[in-house]
């Protein structure tokens, strides 16, 4: 396991919120680098740094998205070829907090933002920052977050070449009550013009989609792991989606079944014998951001293994990313006394992930 961002090195207080992309050979992470405190408001930079060696070792951070007194943070990024990431983030006044911008209380230029930037690989030199906001974000939405983690750009079937970016909003739903929805963002020109795809506003069972991973599976099937942030759904903290139109609609599924406590999660496909797996990671205590682990699923996320355990320590958000030679990597917030003292590289070969998890034994996978 190797340290890509350490946090209160540098100007940073904490360093959150990873992202990662495989580009070529290389590795490229994001995070979040929060100046003032731990908090998810005040002045917060997007880095940037890259390891050519499998995630043995990491480049110095760069910053990418920076503007003195804003919040700029949950970082996107797409691979669009070879030498250049798309990255897609949001934004807003340093000041403003996220129960406030919910509520309505806060102007649009000092409320969420969102902004579309490319980045060069491997030297993560930046293209000014452009608002989209008009084109990703509704009237009617308060709050909203791109993410957090890598998007996709569709590698198949008739939707093939379209950036896909899962987000979150929130709409204000009676006096004093709001509720969040999830949504799919999508361009068919490498992020020069976006519109809103698929909206979630819920189902019964998961009534506040929040916080969105998604993947491709198949002929340009797009997949989508959902944080539910409604308490009142009992215990089920997590839900799929699944688009066969390149996210123009989606049908969403409450999961019960998983032992994850409300917060972003990753998914992503290997390949493991010529066949795809979805692979997802996040905490897997039921209550605590704690034991980081890994879970796999044959069946389109509709039924999943145990989860590989990496270790119980405190443990919080994570994404996943595929090389070139299909070693599945893992970037995730972690710690000893906290999970927000560093963010930490894992590599696993799928067929180790698979006996880890005992997919192996069941269904002969690996053999």
């Amino acid at each position: 396991m190797s340290t890509v961002f350490r946090s209160g090195i540098g100007n940073n207080h904490t360093v959150r919120i990873p992202a990662l992309v495989a580009v070529g050979p290389l590795l490229v992470a994001f995070c979040e680098g929060r100046r003032d405190s731990s908090s998810d408001t005040g002045e917060i930079v997007i880095q940037a740094a890259t390891s050519a060696d499998g995630g043995q070792s990491w480049s110095a951070p760069v910053e990418t998205t920076a503007v003195p007194g804003r919040t700029c943070g949950n970082p996107m990024p797409v691979v669009l070829d070879e030498q250049t990431v798309l990255l897609v983030s949001t934004s807003n006044a340093a000041h403003a907090h996220e129960r406030d911008i919910i509520a309505g209380r806060v102007g649009a230029d000092e409320g969420r933002r969102v902004h579309s930037q490319r980045i060069s690989v491997p030297d993560l030199v930046a293209t000014p920052a452009v608002d989209i906001t008009d084109q990703a974000k509704r009237d009617d939405w308060g709050w909203y977050a791109t993410g957090p983690g890598h998007g996709i750009r569709l590698a198949r079937g008739p939707h093939r070449g379209r950036i896909v970016v899962p987000a979150n909003h929130s709409v204000i739903d009676g006096p004093g009550r709001s509720v969040y929805g999830a949504h799919l963002l999508l361009s068919d020109d490498d992020g020069r013009t976006w519109r809103i795809g698929h909206v979630e506003p819920g189902v019964a069972g998961c009534s506040g989609p929040n916080e969105s991973s998604a993947t491709e599976l198949g002929e340009g099937q797009v997949v989508v792991s959902i944080r539910n942030q409604c308490s009142g759904d009992d215990e089920v903290t997590r839900a799929f989606l699944v688009s066969d139109d390149g996210g123009v609609s989606g049908t969403l599924e409450p999961h019960g079944e998983i032992t994850m406590p409300r917060i972003q999660s990753s998914v992503t496909t290997a390949q493991l014998d010529g066949r795809a797996v979805l692979v997802m990671s996040g905490p897997c205590d039921p209550r605590e951001r704690a034991a980081m682990g890994l879970r796999l699923s044959v069946t389109g996320g509709r039924t999943w293994t145990e989860p590989w355990i990496l270790g119980p320590g405190p443990a919080a958000y994570s994404d996943l990313a595929v090389d070139r030679d299909g070693v599945v990597h893992l970037v995730h917030e972690c710690g000893e006394q906290s999970p927000y003292e560093r963010i930490a590289h894992v590599a696993v070969d799928p067929s180790v992930l698979a006996e880890r998890t005992g997919l192996a034994e069941r269904t002969g996978l690996d053999r």
